[in-house]
Formats: C-alpha cells, structure tokens, sequence
C-alpha cells in the first residue's frame, strides 16, 4: 500500500514538473530511514507563486484533483505532503511513517536513491536526446 501510493504521488508530481514548471530536469530522492520513508521530486524551474503556493498548502479546491488525490493517499498512511518553492523550483515531499511490522534491524541504515534526469524522459515524453543524466545507491553509516 504504501508502495502504491508513493508511486502515484511520483507519477503526479512528474505530471505537474512537466505541465507547470518548465523545467528541463527533475531530481528524485528516496530515503527509507527506520521509522519512515520519504520520496521528494525537486524541480529547477519557475516555481510556484506565493500567493497561490499558500492555497495549494491549505489544500484548497484551487489545488485540484492531482495534489487532492495525493494527500488523500498519505492521510490514509499517516504520511503528510509538503511543498516548497520560490523563483529557483519546486519540491513536493512524501513523508511516509512505515508501520512497525516493516521495522527491522535491516533498516536501521538509511537508503537512500537519487535519479536526475530529463523531465521530459521522465514524464514519459522521450524528447530526441532525453536520457538519466545521474543515479546513485547510497548507504548512511
């Protein structure tokens, strides 16, 4: 479930980075920590306005379907959405806490995935050229 919900916060996120930024690149980081799990999809384009950035945090009807549809999904885990931004992007932040029987001592270590790649590659619209210009697998001690 938390599987699921993590992948449609990415797919919409994607979606809103490919309409809405303008930005050619987009940067995903996945940190799975002992007690939560947290997915953030960071874009370098125009951002948000303030004014309306302030209603999409209220999760007003102004915010649509999409961020409805996500936070909707992470109240249903506990989990909370977060979103900042100014002149410089967007960053949109799952944070999931993972419920105790998903705890081991295996996770104790954080893991954590980056990928920055094309945003048009990863919106599905593989624009001639477009390929992951980066990706890592690392380990916190």
């Amino acid at each position: 479930m938390i599987e699921t919900a993590l992948f449609r916060v990415l797919q919409e996120s994607l979606t809103k980075v490919h309409r809405h930024s303008g930005a050619l690149e987009v940067s995903i980081r996945f940190q799975y920590q002992a007690e939560t799990v947290m997915l953030e999809i960071r874009d370098c384009g125009r951002g948000i306005p303030t004014e309306l950035l302030n209603r999409l945090r209220e999760a007003s009807p102004e915010a649509g379907v999409g961020l409805a549809g996500m936070r909707e999904r992470l109240n249903e885990l506990n989990g909370k959405l977060e979103i900042e931004s100014d002149g410089h992007g967007t960053s949109m932040r799952a944070i999931v806490p993972l419920p105790a029987t998903a705890r081991s001592a295996e996770t104790r270590n954080c893991r954590r995935f980056v990928l920055s790649a094309h945003a048009g590659l990863l919106a599905g619209n593989f624009a001639k050229g477009a390929s992951v210009s980066h990706s890592e697998q690392l380990a916190s001690r």
